[in-house]
């Protein structure tokens, strides 16, 4: 019995094992052929940027594709801006597409942006912004914001761009400001463990607040010099596309907070605290003058699955694993966020 119950283990590990260096083969063929690909194919016959078409709800609930119809273009902001499909890139590639790209030409008659988000990089919401603006003033064509559930500073700052911001009973608005960091020193605790950093640089505060070692007095001021650049940009923006806030009332009074709806609205920050999806939509219609038939489309970005093979970025091609701590090495412009923080 004993004898048995030996074999039956041992036939249960040979299965096991079995299995477990079938997969392991499986994936190791499919790296193998990534990396010929890699190796033998130029990527540029492989790796395209582009978007695919979906048909969004119009103001009646309808998702009808019809090939000659007037077009509102829907662009979903939501999550992280800067993230990934979330960047500035995404959103631009989405307008190119509009016109000439996945749609005609000319048939784009409106914008409507889909916002659900805390912000995020300066950069990328800047970016976005201004490509928002440049399309509707070379375009001619109206832009709304709907907002279902955050509109918080990045978000916020691309909203600038929309004609009319309309959000829902419970969405949450505002945020104006600027974040960098939190920035931590931890050069008292390693001396205590006996640990030690070097850092090699050349060229006065080229590695200004380092955690490693003591901070010195005034090596902030470039930092605190640049986040008041990108705050004054940020409430001038704001100022400008939202009449009812002034620059005195941004930064004296309502600040870096955020607001419930109905105390967005009385404070200027939208246009309609009480909005549906189908409302925003039926408005946007009537602002661009499109009579009769019409249908909301959106692009979603897509990334060819061999894209990072492709690009020699993926841990099995370069065999590097890359970590960060402290967020060295983030790039300057990603480190600075409009983004609501709690």
């Amino acid at each position: 019995m004993d004898t048995q119950n030996e074999s039956i283990i041992k036939s249960g590990f040979r299965t096991f094992f079995k299995a477990l260096l079938g997969v392991f083969g499986t994936l190791l063929g499919i790296g193998a052929i990534f990396l010929l690909f890699s190796l033998f194919i130029p990527s540029s016959h492989i790796v395209v940027d582009r978007t695919s078409v979906h048909i969004a709800p119009n103001a009646d609930g309808e998702r009808q594709l019809l090939p000659r119809a007037p077009i509102v273009l829907k662009i979903n902001i939501q999550g992280v801006i800067g993230d990934r499909h979330m960047g500035a890139s995404d959103i631009q590639r989405q307008l190119d597409d509009s016109q000439g790209g996945a749609i005609a030409p000319g048939r784009v008659k409106a914008i409507l942006l889909d916002i659900n988000s805390p912000g995020g990089s300066a950069t990328d919401s800047d970016d976005i912004y201004r490509a928002l603006l440049a399309y509707k003033e070379e375009h001619k064509v109206p832009v709304y914001a709907f907002v279902n559930g955050m509109c918080a500073s990045g978000a916020m700052y691309s909203a600038c761009a929309a004609d009319k911001i309309f959000a829902t009973p419970t969405s949450v608005i505002g945020s104006v400001g600027v974040l960098l960091g939190p920035n931590f020193n931890v050069s008292e605790l390693m001396e205590k463990v006996g640990v030690s950093e070097l850092t090699i640089t050349k060229g006065t505060d080229k590695a200004p607040l380092s955690p490693f070692r003591p901070w010195q007095k005034g090596e902030e001021q470039p930092l605190e010099e640049i986040t008041d650049y990108l705050y004054d940009r940020f409430v001038n923006i704001v100022a400008k596309s939202r009449p009812k806030l002034t620059l005195d009332l941004l930064k004296n009074t309502y600040g870096a907070k955020v607001f419930a709806a109905p105390v967005a609205l009385e404070h200027g920050y939208i246009d309609n605290d009480m909005a549906s999806y189908q409302l925003a939509v039926s408005e946007l219609v009537k602002a661009a003058d499109i009579e009769g038939p019409y249908q909301v489309l959106s692009l979603k970005p897509e990334t060819p699955i061999l894209q990072e093979f492709i690009k020699n970025q993926s841990p099995l091609i370069t065999g590097k694993l890359t970590h960060k701590f402290f967020d060295e090495g983030l790039p300057i412009q990603d480190a600075f966020l409009y983004i609501y923080s709690h």
